[in-house]
């Protein structure tokens, strides 16, 4: 996996998401449908909402890591929590990163911003904007970890790709909802210049990255 390039990372990564998206739907079938309860997401913790969704999409990620012993020492593999924090690179720390501390930010905003009881915590557009934040933030997450070294430049533009079409996914959601009676109560406007312009600067990350390593699409 080392020095593989964004085409051959991408092949990868997308028929490892087929595969986990066939035992999903497998799961669903025997053990009964897995889907969010948004409700009780809604009524906890908007930080412990997100924090479960990245440990989710951790594990279901974690055969796109490489294995290989000799590029990857077990002993930097240590439990430091959800967030791949403790990583270096060419990063630097994830609490460095501006774009994940901002997309961050959003995720656990929009979770929060629709008061208990409220006919919107029920509409599936909202449920698809927090949803789209927080994928944006978990493969974020996830890209951080390929950042330890450049040769693993295509996994994290992969990622980073995967983050962008959950921001978009997001902006589209909530555009949808602009108009709606009792939208109101959420800040739309604000929101939605913040979240345009996170997705706006992950575009640009992934674009100054490519140039950094010269990696073909």
């Amino acid at each position: 996996m080392q020095n593989w390039d964004e085409h051959r990372w991408e092949a990868f990564i997308s028929e490892a998401e087929r595969r986990s998206r066939e035992t999903r739907r497998y799961l669903d079938t025997h053990l009964g449908e897995l889907a969010a309860d948004w409700e009780e997401l809604f009524d906890r913790d908007p930080e412990d909402s997100l924090n479960d969704y990245v440990e989710l999409s951790l594990l279901n990620d974690v055969a796109y890591f490489p294995d290989d012993d000799d590029d990857w020492d077990e002993d930097d593999e240590e439990d430091e929590g959800v967030f791949l924090s403790d990583a270096c690179g060419w990063l630097g720390s994830l609490d460095d990163w501006n774009v994940f501390r901002e997309a961050r930010e959003l995720a656990i905003w929009a979770c929060s911003a629709v008061p208990q009881g409220h006919n919107l915590r029920r509409d599936p557009r909202y449920h698809a904007v927090v949803e789209g934040t927080f994928v944006m933030v978990a493969k974020l997450n996830i890209a951080f970890g390929f950042s330890v070294d450049t040769d693993y430049l295509g996994g994290h533009l992969v990622f980073c790709r995967r983050s962008l079409d959950g921001a978009n996914r997001a902006l589209a959601a909530l555009q949808q909802l602009r108009d709606e009676p009792g939208f109101d109560v959420f800040p739309y406007a604000v929101f939605h210049a913040r979240l345009f312009e996170t997705r706006n600067d992950i575009a640009e990350h992934i674009q100054n990255a490519r140039e950094r390593g010269a990696t073909p699409r």
